[in-house]
């Protein structure tokens, strides 16, 4: 599936070239696993749940369709700052979580983004949550 209304701003922050952000496309199931299972990644400072709190996400999606995550400073909103949950990943690309506490526990859909030196998460109703730098997936478990 191919999205790109909300991708172009989200690109704009980490690119630095207009062109090349309107022409950016969802990973494939393939990439995205090839991206994030059995790797951590960590945001740059995002916000979470509508709040803006400049916070920095670290997660880990192993090969069993499990996903933990953390945030570097306690969220507001009463959430957790430790969670886990599963993951689930459609032909197309979409990855679905479903966290035990954050998002109210109800499963949210996302699609990944490459640019030159990021991953741009981007929900199906093309609302922008996070990137990734490159440099920030590593190889293994370490959260």
């Amino acid at each position: 599936m191919k999205k790109t209304a909300a991708v172009l701003l989200a690109a704009l922050m980490v690119t630095s070239s207009v062109s090349f952000a309107a022409t950016l496309s969802s990973q494939s199931k393939d990439q995205v696993q090839q991206t994030f299972v059995n790797k951590t990644f960590t945001s740059l400072p995002m916000p979470f749940l509508g709040q803006p709190i400049n916070n920095i996400f670290t997660g880990y999606m192993d090969d069993q369709n499990k996903i933990w995550g953390k945030f570097a400073q306690l969220p507001q909103n009463n959430v957790p700052q430790v969670d886990q949950g599963v993951y689930t990943m459609k032909d197309d690309g979409q990855l679905c979580i479903t966290w035990q506490h954050w998002m109210n526990a109800k499963e949210i859909c996302v699609y990944t983004y490459e640019t030159n030196n990021a991953y741009l998460i981007v929900s199906n109703d093309n609302n922008f949550h996070v990137a990734f730098m490159k440099s920030a997936v590593q190889p293994g478990r370490q959260i």
